[in-house]
Order: C-alpha cells, then structure tokens, then sequence
C-alpha cells in the first residue's frame, strides 16, 4: 500500500489555510481595486479598510505579495480578509511582470525589482488617508532636531552639487566629501554613545530618502528646500558606518589596482645546444595568411557619450566604467543569467545591479553617478552599452 508522507511544516500551512479560509466575513471590511506607480509602472493591488473607524483614526497596516510569482488572486484574499476582519489595513499587490500590473516581458521574476515593488507599495500605504499623511515632513523635521547635520551643511553641499557643469572643477569632489564628512563623524559619535538610537536615526534617514523618492514620481515639488535635502541625505547614507562597527577602507582615486596575484607556477630548465634549428612558420599556408590580426580601434563609451550628450568625459572615466563592467562580470548570478537568457533579458538584471554598483562607487566619481541618477537618456545608454559589454564578455568566457 503506498503513503504519502508530508512535511510536518506542510500539515501546518495546510491547516493555516484552512483556519484563514473560514470566518472572515465582509461585513467588517471594504477592499477596493487600486493601481500604484513603481519604478514607471501602474502595479495593481487590493487596498482593505475596516469598517467603523473614525475620521481621524489611524490603524496598523500589513503589506502583502507572494514570494515569486504566483498573482494576488492565489490564497492571498484569504489572509487579507482575516487580518482586515481583525481591524489591520491591508494592501495586497501583484509585483510587475506578473498578475494585472504592468510591465514586460510578462512572468520575469526579478528579486531586486520585486523589493522595489514592495518599497513602493509600503510608501503608497503609508500615504493613504488611514496614515499620517504629513509623515515626510514629520521624518525632515525629526532630522532636523537630531543635530547630526546642520542646514549649513545642506546649503554648502547643494551650492557644489547643483553648480553648472562649467563652473565645475576638479576639487569640487573632494569639497563635497568634506561636508559629508562632517554629519557622518557625528553619526560615528551617536553610535559609540547610544547605538540604537544610531539605528533609529539611520532608518529615519532611509525611510525619508524612500519616501521622497516615490512621491517625486508622482508629485512634482515645488520646494526646493526638499529636494537638496533628499540629495544630502542619499548621499550621506553611503557613507554612514555599516551597522555592527564593519571596518571601512578608503583609497585614493589615484589606487587602480583592483586584484593583485603572486605564484610560483613551475620551475625548469631547457637545453640550448648548437645547430641548425627547424625554422619556425607562421600560420601563413591557411585561412587569412595573416601572423596576426590587424587591431581595429573599437569605439570607446565615453566617445559615444561625449557625441551625443555634449559632454567631456575622458580616459578616467572610461576607466571608471571598464572597472564597474569587471565588477558586474564577478557576480554569480549575472554568470548564471548570461547562461540562460538572450541579451535583451539579461540586460533586465544587469541594470539592477549596475545600479547598485554606481551607488557603490558614487564617490569615486559624482559626475557620473549624478548624470546616470537623473538622467534618464543617459542612463539608458549607458545602461544598453555596458550590458552589450558585459554579455559578450560572459558569453566568450563561458564558451
């Protein structure tokens, strides 16, 4: 006689579903179908509200999406329904590419762009009514008073960051590390005297760079008061100490050496005794008859950068980009997506983390990770052309 055995973790998922499935009557919620932007697209979602809250009542909100891929449709009503029963605000959302929210090639799966999808969605429900709506402006005033930075700060760092590129110098860079230097050494005092209050003040710093980011798709600001703090504080939280003390190392900009092996491979001898030697032939009796070939000069990123966008990027920042390929080449997961996905698919993943790297290495050059940031022609050209890069690479590696 066969059995089927499951998992004891089975039986209880089993068993929680069953139990959500029952009980959760309507009659204690509203759901409503909703559509949020992320990242250009309209996801769509589930928004529920309990029933019998007051006018000025604010209530916990949970935010819901299956793991991978599967839609909202698929069993989460059941635990929206119980949760919303219960008296939470609940939003449930399909991720982009998958159920009704926009985007293509349709059932990707993208983790990296899944947690912007749940950013999102988090920041959409915190701006519902049902939520404090001033909540940015609540986060900026509680920065303000924290003292870790001061409004000279802000106003030093804004003067050099948005000076017309052709006033720009070469210390300019270094003027602006020096500014966030100081609220970062403040920071560093926090954490020796009270670090839980540093992780509070990091998340509050986050949490206004997450907000502000979202909304300034959707809203266009008019304070410009907002808009300089939202790039002091993107900036600063690079280079806050990483939580738990990690060592931080900081090199010169002059320092391009990025690996450096030494081994002994084989130790020999070979004998050299007079005579006649065999001549030695070149390849010269098949194919091209050509020793070697003829080196063709191939166009560089920064020429095509410079021809369209009226730039003056020079061999620096050719270098600049040639290091951040090499460094998107290490990564695992881009080998394992140039294995399995044509060119047009793998560029998908790799601007999620080419993204990631630029924010890496802002400081080792701001001009381009501002233009890449906020310029979305530029962005997208650099994006195309390092992921052409990168795939070829991959590919010619992998045979």
């Amino acid at each position: 006689m066969n059995t089927i055995r499951l998992p004891f973790l089975h039986l209880l998922l089993a068993a929680a579903l069953l139990a959500l499935s029952l009980g959760a009557s309507a009659e204690n919620f509203t759901r409503r179908d909703v559509t949020f932007r992320s990242e250009g697209l309209n996801l769509s979602a589930w928004y529920y509200v309990p029933k019998g809250m007051k006018p000025d009542e604010k209530r916990p909100a949970i935010v819901m999406a299956h793991g991978f891929s599967a839609p909202k449709e698929a069993l989460l009503a059941n635990f929206a329904d119980r949760f919303a029963a219960a008296g939470f605000v609940v939003t449930v959302f399909d991720f982009r590419f998958l159920g009704a929210s926009e985007g293509e090639p349709r059932g990707q799966i993208f983790p990296l762009q899944q947690i912007d999808d749940y950013r999102n969605a988090i920041t959409w429900t915190q701006l519902q009514k049902e939520v404090d709506p001033g909540r940015m402006y609540q986060i900026k005033g509680e920065l303000d008073s924290s003292g870790i930075y001061a409004d000279a700060d802000i106003e030093d760092f804004s003067e050099i960051y948005f000076k017309p590129k052709l006033k720009q110098s070469p210390a300019d860079h270094q003027k602006m590390n020096a500014i966030i230097d100081r609220p970062v050494s403040s920071f560093a005092d926090i954490v020796k005297s009270d670090p839980a209050e540093a992780e509070v003040l990091r998340g509050k710093i986050l949490a206004f760079c997450s907000l502000y980011g979202f909304l300034s798709q959707i809203i266009p600001y008019q304070d410009s008061d907002l808009e300089r703090l939202y790039v002091f504080l993107r900036h600063l939280a690079a280079k806050l100490p990483k939580k738990g003390g990690s060592p931080s190392y900081q090199f010169d900009d002059e320092v391009r050496l990025d690996y450096y092996r030494l081994q002994k491979v084989s130790e020999g001898s070979i004998s050299l005794s007079e005579g006649t030697a065999k001549q030695l032939d070149g390849p010269s009796s098949v194919g091209s008859k050509i020793a070697r070939e003829e080196q063709v000069p191939l166009s560089r990123l920064i020429d095509v950068v410079n021809e369209r966008f009226g730039t003056d990027f020079n061999n620096a920042d050719q270098l600049f980009f040639d290091q951040i390929v090499e460094a998107a080449l290490a990564d695992a997961s881009l080998r394992q997506a140039a294995i399995a996905n044509p060119g047009e698919k793998f560029e998908l993943l790799f601007k999620n983390l080419l993204e990631a790297l630029f924010v890496e290495r802002m400081d080792q050059n701001e001009e381009i990770f501002a233009r890449y940031m906020n310029d979305k022609a530029f962005q997208g050209l650099v994006t195309n052309w390092l992921s052409t890069e990168a795939y070829a690479k991959l590919r010619s590696r992998l045979g």
